[in-house]
């Protein structure tokens, strides 16, 4: 018998199932056999009468894996086949974390390894929609670390999962710590008033909050603009 031609293997953005699709081989044939195999194992195996559509599907795949499927074209006691290979979609990594440990240049990001096959991440740091940095770690790695970031600033941290050409990306939100200001002085006090001065802290602030506490030990708070 013929081979069937035009086999189409796709994920469909699944991370656990692939779609199959071929052209009827030409001739006379009495079925086909389309098998999935996995490392040479035969884990799904599925017959496909002539009379019925030229597809098929499997699920409860491993992500991020590479997969063989064969189509075996039967006629008689005669076979022929054609195999090709294909990938689920990878995973996505879980519990993104971003966190500044209490430094404000810096950003520590952590994340639950997915199930599955991987390649590498790569994670990404933006902000205004702008990729500022980037850096590639190795499958089984789930932390990574940047520098040279703003005080104060709020990012968006993008960890992709690579699988040859696939991609699967979570993100997260993350802001460093706000830098401190500087030149603090007490430059006058009168009997009932305080006044305070500083030059304004680096990055991106929110507003001031002054502080004081009296003798008796009460706070006095005030809060100004940046």
């Amino acid at each position: 018998p013929a081979c069937v031609s035009e086999v189409t293997v796709t994920n469909g953005g699944h991370s656990d199932a692939l779609q199959v699709s071929w052209r009827p081989a030409p001739g006379v044939i009495d079925s086909y056999l389309v098998l999935l195999q996995d490392g040479g194992r035969t884990v799904h195996s599925l017959a496909v009468s002539r009379s019925s559509p030229t597809s098929c599907s499997f699920s409860s795949l491993v992500a991020g894996r590479i997969y063989t499927v064969t189509i075996v074209t039967r006629s008689g006691g005669l076979e022929n086949a054609t195999s090709v290979t294909a990938r689920t979609q990878p995973a996505t990594v879980q519990n993104p974390n971003a966190i500044h440990s209490a430094r404000d240049d810096y950003l520590r990001v952590y994340w639950r390894n997915p199930d599955g096959d991987l390649d590498r991440y790569q994670v990404l740091i933006r902000y205004n929609n702008t990729v500022l940095q980037n850096q590639n770690v190795s499958a089984g790695t789930n932390e990574c670390v940047f520098y040279s970031l703003t005080p104060g600033r709020l990012y968006t941290v993008t960890v992709e999962t690579w699988s040859g050409d696939y991609v699967s990306s979570r993100s997260t939100d993350g802001r460093t710590f706000p830098a401190a200001v500087g030149n603090l002085s007490l430059v006058e006090a009168g009997t009932f008033d305080l006044t305070v001065t500083w030059s304004p802290a680096p990055g991106d602030v929110d507003h001031y909050e002054v502080r004081g506490i009296n003798t008796s030990k009460q706070y006095i708070y005030i809060d100004t603009a940046p």
